[in-house]
């Protein structure tokens, strides 16, 4: 029987994946600042769960802990790729679910230790990114010369959001970045350069706003198109059309001061001003004249809970059988299709044209 080791496993998203994998084969420890929090989830579980006391930012030397474990999921956004790094290079399979682009292009760089152990770091590991990323694998399945795609977010401003969460969204609010557009770099700018799209059932167009997600840097090496451009929006159009104002008056540079930044976050965790539904669509585009755009959507509620999905399913895929070893991000390694059965079972709608 593998091990599977889940760093802030008793986290929302940590919890989830637990109680995902417990329902297999695999013996699960889960790890944590508070032995007693992780002890807690263990008791929920299978007999096969155990706990560990486990700060990440305190550890010099990680091989005890990591003895006789064969997968180490990480639910927690680090600073660095200490651990990756000391996973990979004892053979030991790595997920993240970091959307913190710094992070993950810190362990690409640790592809040739992962390559020299026998051992696979997969990133982009859940909605977005990771689901994002199939999508657009997905039209360009079903657009021959598929070069360039876009990518619209919805998000629900009522969704129980973590704090981490919530300061990461502000902090690439005033938040410049660049982009490839037609093979060239472009730089852009956060919450400006508005799109328009249309959400299967929803009964008007939203308009969504340049956000620096990671797909779209890694999407261009990964599936060799000339350029991809993620934008964001909320469920409610005040809460999208207020932070777009914001951006545009020059106000949202004062969330760089610490103490608002605090103050906004802690608003924001109390404020639920919209639903839980979420809506992630690609759009894929070909130089053709005569060919159309493709797209596909998929519509769910909970994100946290269908990142937890993603990451339990493509654990489940390396506890059970071996990838490629090296560093992949969750495109290059699966296809819609392989999460697609998981994510309908819990809610998800799929719809193409």
């Amino acid at each position: 029987m593998k091990t599977a080791l889940i760093v802030g496993g008793y986290g929302n998203v940590g919890r989830t994946i637990a109680r995902n994998l417990a329902q297999g084969s695999a013996r699960l420890i889960i790890a944590g600042r508070s032995l007693a929090k992780a002890q807690a989830l263990a008791n929920e579980l299978s007999g096969s769960a155990s706990a560990l006391a486990f700060d990440v930012g305190k550890f010099a030397d990680y091989t005890t802990a990591l003895t006789g474990v064969d997968l180490v999921i990480m639910c927690l956004d680090l600073h660095n790729a200490a651990l990756a790094r000391h996973c990979l290079a004892a053979g030991i399979d790595y997920i993240d679910i970091t959307a913190t682009r710094s992070i993950l292009q810190d362990i690409e760089q640790l592809a040739p230790v992962a390559q020299t152990n026998q051992a696979t770091a997969l990133l982009s590991v859940g909605l977005a990114p990771g689901l994002t990323n199939l999508l657009v694998k997905h039209c360009q399945a079903q657009l021959p010369g598929m070069n360039a795609a876009d990518i619209f977010i919805q998000l629900g401003s009522g969704d129980a959001h973590g704090a981490a969460a919530i300061q990461w969204t502000l902090r690439n609010l005033n938040h410049g970045y660049t982009i490839q557009e037609g093979g060239q770099p472009r730089a852009v700018e956060s919450f400006t350069d508005g799109k328009q799209t249309t959400f299967p059932g929803q009964p008007r167009p939203c308009t969504a706003y340049r956000f620096d997600f990671s797909d779209q840097h890694t999407l261009p090496r990964t599936l060799g198109l000339d350029g991809v451009s993620t934008r964001l929006c909320f469920d409610t159009a005040a809460m999208t059309q207020g932070f777009a104002l914001l951006r545009h008056l020059g106000l949202t540079r004062l969330l760089n001061v610490a103490w608002i930044e605090k103050l906004a976050t802690a608003a924001l965790l109390r404020i639920h001003l919209g639903s839980s539904a979420f809506a992630i669509q690609a759009v894929g585009h070909s130089g053709a004249s005569d060919c159309a755009p493709v797209s596909c959507t998929l519509q769910g509620e909970a994100e946290g809970r269908i990142t937890a999905l993603v990451a339990a399913q493509a654990a489940r895929y390396l506890l059970s059988r071996d990838l490629a070893p090296g560093v992949l991000h969750l495109e290059q390694a699966f296809s819609l299709t392989d999460f697609l059965p998981q994510l309908q079972e819990a809610g998800v709608a799929f719809s193409e044209r």
